[in-house]
């Protein structure tokens, strides 16, 4: 089996997981907001996360080990995501500080992944046209991000006619 083979199934968790991600992200907080612009300021409160943290993020990725950063990075997610459902089940009206340091953290975490990941491929594709693999890496992780939103979609769609049928008969 190739040095590849498990980074390409990481990229494939990966995607699969931001697709869903990015579509019950933004869906739950309009649900529990009922607010379209709440979803818009969870977005930009993501991307300014991503922007201010990446030159932080990168160094310290730089001195730590990639392997261990991407596997702490991932359980970082899974905590985040279940504590602010945890959070959003356990309050009738959750406040909106939770949210938005939640996204905080999972942007943060995402971009300890990417560029822990990122530094697994150049070690990996060594004596490789290193920019070939990361066009690869980046294809399989775009395809199944959109795989993972749609597959999101799919979920929140079923389970929201089922909730209705028992629901409202």
């Amino acid at each position: 089996m190739s040095r590849l083979a498990p980074l390409f199934a990481m990229e494939v968790f990966s995607g699969l997981s931001r697709g869903g991600y990015l579509v019950c992200i933004g869906w739950t907080t309009l649900v529990v907001t009922d607010d379209v612009s709440r979803v818009g300021q969870v977005f930009i409160v993501a991307m300014l996360t991503n922007l201010l943290g990446g030159p932080f993020v990168g160094a310290f990725v730089d001195r730590k080990n990639r392997k261990y950063l991407v596997i702490a990075a991932h359980f970082g997610i899974a905590g985040a995501m279940m504590a602010l459902g945890g959070v959003w089940l356990a309050q009738p009206e959750p406040g909106l500080g939770f949210l938005f340091l939640a996204v905080v953290a999972i942007s943060a975490l995402r971009l300890m992944h990417n560029a822990a990941h990122d530094g697994l491929i150049q070690i990996a594709a060594e004596g490789r046209n290193l920019v070939q693999m990361v066009a690869r890496f980046r294809s399989v992780h775009l395809i199944a991000t959109m795989i993972g939103t749609v597959l999101a979609g799919v979920v929140i769609d079923r389970v929201h006619a089922l909730v209705d049928a028992l629901v409202f008969g």
